[in-house]
């Protein structure tokens, strides 16, 4: 018995956008219900579908067409992927998703006579972002371990920013002033909290006596305490309990040329506490000398011991 089929019900749904690597095609899972004009389901009815991707107008000629040959399922329902049927026109990963709006135009061959029932052309409401981006971003050259982002104008490959197995790595650019800054974490207020420069790193702590803000150093199966700092007060906790060798310590001291402590001008262990000064340095009138001063609102010491 022939069957004319003069309309389609057509259901568009685009579960994920697949990028194997760089090289790989889009692919777009696409479904559909085949139905009579009545609204009957055409169950297990062969089809050779032609879909085809227009940008700017519905009108204008398609960048993009190929053909599937498909059966529906008892439900009526049709299941194909957009970028694995039959070339007809273009590529499907060559598509310029930015260029306009798209449009996709499905036109059906029931009958296997080679003409095509133009079935309608609708409008793509949402294209995933990765296909709009992909364009760009597949074209881009890099090396391994390279971060991309966006200049305002276009996606670049930044070589400052290197994420490798195992390890970050971050450059600083060259520079003449040693108090640029290589890695920040700013507040939502726009103020630095950690600042790595190219001679030092400086931590800032809130002080507004709203909020105490703290760094904390503490052991991960403990939860000791080790190193607490707070706007108010410094504290040092160590291990007192075991045998002489094994009991921890905080020491403060100078490198050697070999980058190893030397000297450690401040040690502190649970049999006492020793500071050391350069006397030749002294002699040099380049006294050596420890001081703990309470700071003021202008944040000069006021208060202080000094030996």
């Amino acid at each position: 018995m022939k069957r004319c089929l003069t309309s389609l019900m057509l259901g568009l749904l685009i579960l994920s956008t697949i990028f194997v690597n760089a090289q790989a095609p889009v692919k777009i899972p696409y479904q559909a219900v085949l139905r009579t004009p009545g609204g009957e389901i055409l169950a297990n009815q062969p089809t050779l579908i032609k879909a085809s991707v227009i940008m700017g107008q519905p009108t204008d000629d398609p960048v993009f067409s190929e053909t599937h040959s498909v059966v529906s399922n008892p439900f009526g329902i049709i299941s194909l992927t957009l970028g694995n049927g039959v070339p007809v026109l273009g590529s499907i990963d060559e598509i310029n998703w930015k260029s306009g709006v798209a449009f996709l135009k499905i036109e059906i061959d029931y009958q296997n006579t080679g003409n095509y029932l133009l079935l309608g052309v609708s409008q793509i409401l949402s294209v995933p972002y990765a296909l709009q981006s992909g364009n760009s971003l597949n074209q881009l050259t890099g090396q391994q371990g390279q971060i991309i982002s966006h200049d305002g104008s276009d996606w670049q490959a930044y070589d400052k920013v290197w994420v490798n197995p195992g390890v970050v790595t971050v450059d600083g650019a060259p520079t003449k002033n040693p108090e640029d800054a290589i890695f920040q974490i700013k507040n939502q207020a726009g103020e630095t909290l950690f600042n790595v420069t190219h001679q030092g790193v400086e931590i800032n702590l809130p002080d507004d006596g709203t909020s105490n803000g703290s760094i904390q150093v503490s052991g991960l199966s403990t939860g000791n305490n080790y190193l607490f700092m707070n706007p108010d007060s410094a504290r040092v906790q160590f291990n007192t309990d075991g045998p002489r060798s094994e009991k921890g310590g905080f020491a403060v001291g100078g490198l050697s040329s070999g980058k190893v402590l030397s000297t450690p001008y401040f040690l502190l262990m649970p049999e006492g506490t020793l500071l050391n000064f350069d006397k030749a340095a002294a002699i040099k009138s380049e006294k050596g000398g420890f001081a703990v001063g309470g700071l003021s609102n202008q944040k000069n010491k006021h208060t202080r011991f000094h030996n």
